[in-house]
């Protein structure tokens, strides 16, 4: 286990005031000879109490057997902010002074770090930082950097610890079912969205039902009227199997593939259509990508001029 050494606010302060020292004798009449010697040896002793320190520091610390533990979600999605767990054990009976800092990808965004914690020996403390991922694809969590103050105090020891992990990160699916939620006929006006009246009527078959005044003579179903020995006519809907075509120009933004900001978005509209019963039909050129969302059996274009 690799370690880097700084000095603590305790050594600077020490030798700043060691320096202000030396210059009171000088500006009272100590020659350079003397206030050298004394400045040598006070930085000798310095430098043997600090490596003492640091040995000591450093065999109680690896005595202590330290280990680091993360509970990660299983998948992070883009956009969401999510709580990263940690959990910091030591053995022995002392108390260490600490300062955490979890290493992961640059494209997360973190929040509560660094972590200040007091780690007693035989005990485990939890601590937890919230990240939010930026983009999609794979992200590494890697070893976490601890500071640790020396057992005199003169030194701060950087320590590595834990282990290093991945995890995949995902466009946000809930996002979909929020906007399937929205996408009902009630909570239509919910997004801005207003209905009107269509004029005439469908022609797709809805069902046959009685005869009531005011309903077209000539939607008689004269057989079920025959059969049943009363009026039924005939109830026509609008047409709801329809051809989708949902088509994305990226312009100068770059080729249209999946994987792509554009490219999510048909992968993702994809994906709905398919839950609802729908064929799906995934057509591409170098600067422009097309979805064709059409009922089972219903012809699809052939060509996809780019």
């Amino acid at each position: 286990m690799k370690s880097r050494l700084m000095p603590s606010k305790l050594a600077i302060a020490v030798v700043a005031a060691a320096t202000a020292c030396l210059l009171i004798a000088l500006l009272t009449g100590t020659s350079i000879g003397v206030a050298s010697g004394i400045a040598v040896g006070f930085m000798i002793a310095l430098v043997l109490a600090a490596a003492i320190d640091c040995l000591a520091t450093r065999r109680a610390w690896l005595a202590a057997e330290p280990t680091l533990r993360r509970r990660l979600p299983p998948a992070l999605a883009i956009g969401v902010q999510r709580t990263v767990e940690l959990a910091l054990e030591v053995q022995g009976t002392r108390t260490w002074i600490t300062r955490l800092h979890d290493h992961m990808d640059s494209s997360l965004l973190v929040e509560g770090q660094p972590l200040d914690l007091t780690l007693s020996g035989g005990t485990t403390v939890a601590a937890t930082y919230s990240v939010m991922p930026t983009r999609r694809g794979e992200v590494v969590f890697a070893p976490a950097d601890i500071r640790i103050c020396s057992r005199y105090g003169l030194l701060e020891l950087l320590m590595r610890i834990g282990e290093r992990e991945t995890r995949r990160i995902y466009p946000d699916f809930a996002q979909v079912a929020r906007y399937a939620w929205l996408a009902g006929d009630r909570r239509l006006s919910e997004i801005g969205i207003k209905t009107y009246h269509q004029r005439g009527e469908g022609t797709d078959f809805k069902q046959l039902s009685e005869y009531r005044f005011g309903d077209p003579v000539r939607h008689l179903d004269w057989r079920a009227t025959l059969r049943l020995e009363k009026p039924i006519v005939r109830q026509f809907q609008n047409e709801r199997d329809q051809c989708v075509l949902l088509l994305i120009d990226c312009g100068r933004h770059g080729p249209f593939r999946p994987g792509t900001e554009c490219g999510d978005v048909v992968v993702v509209r994809g994906a709905e259509a398919r839950r609802c019963g729908r064929s799906t039909d995934l057509r591409h050129t170098r600067r422009r990508g097309a979805l064709v969302c059409a009922p089972q059996g219903c012809h699809h274009p052939q060509r996809l001029d780019g």
